[in-house]
């Protein structure tokens, strides 16, 4: 992640309208592709990606892919 992006990544989080239950709703469903997260939670698929990556979702997907080969 660029450090531009990381800065606006931070400040999200601190303008964040995501709730607990949304946030417990991604990492449980963390292993769906963003589409089919658009479906059950009420954003976009950008702001899904941004939120995955605040929460290092993405940095655990890649993580564990290494181990899957």
């Amino acid at each position: 992640m660029s450090r531009v992006r990381h800065i606006k990544a931070i400040g999200s989080v601190i303008s964040s309208t995501w709730s607990t239950a949304e946030d417990i709703v991604l990492i449980e469903n963390s292993s769906l592709n963003v589409d089919d997260l658009t479906k059950i939670l009420p954003y976009s698929s950008e702001q899904i990606f941004e939120r995955k990556a605040i929460l290092g979702l993405l940095r655990r997907e890649k993580y564990l892919k290494g181990f899957k080969e």
